[in-house]
């Protein structure tokens, strides 16, 4: 790959972003859409299952006299603050400005609770998830949110006979 480019910085990614096409002058080489990699067989067609909360579709309200954790952005400290005021928020906030575990919980037991009657009649296995989240923090609360609770307790995990450090080859 290096050695076909002829240039200093060549830029893979699945998502071009505005900020990475500005990096690079605008100058997308190549495009592999979706559809053409689903009918190439390199991806498989995909399904949204969207799980619905009040919290999620209106936002809700914290009251005043509440301590809340407050996580500092570049240095991911965390620190307690008491409400002065009743705390409103929207559902553009949730999981932005405002992270509520509650909620998180909530929809990963829900899609828990549907895998294998809803989702995925007749399966026992639980097939590759992705969770999209809206930053590094939501994302790192529910990476904390999953490996604290027992949210995922009863799905079985298929382990692969094939060690990973297999699949690299030796030098």
């Amino acid at each position: 790959m290096l050695e076909y480019f002829d240039a200093f910085i060549v830029g893979l990614t699945a998502t071009p972003s505005l900020h990475t096409m500005g990096f690079f002058g605008s100058n997308l080489v190549a495009q592999y859409p979706y559809e053409r990699s689903v009918a190439d067989k390199v991806n498989v067609p995909f399904e949204i299952y969207r799980i619905r909360t009040d919290i999620g579709e209106h936002g809700g309200a914290i009251p005043k006299g509440y301590q809340v954790p407050v996580r500092d952005k570049r240095t991911r400290a965390e620190r307690y603050e008491e409400l002065d005021q009743d705390l409103a928020y929207t559902a553009q906030q949730l999981d932005r400005s405002v992270v509520v575990p509650n909620q998180i919980r909530t929809v990963l037991e829900a899609y828990r609770d549907s895998l294998f009657s809803e989702l995925f009649p007749g399966r026992s296995e639980v097939p590759k998830t992705l969770i999209f989240c809206k930053d590094d923090h939501h994302a790192e609360e529910v990476v904390g949110i999953v490996r604290r609770c027992s949210v995922w307790a009863t799905i079985s995990r298929r382990r692969s006979p094939i060690r990973p450090t297999a699949l690299i080859p030796s030098s």
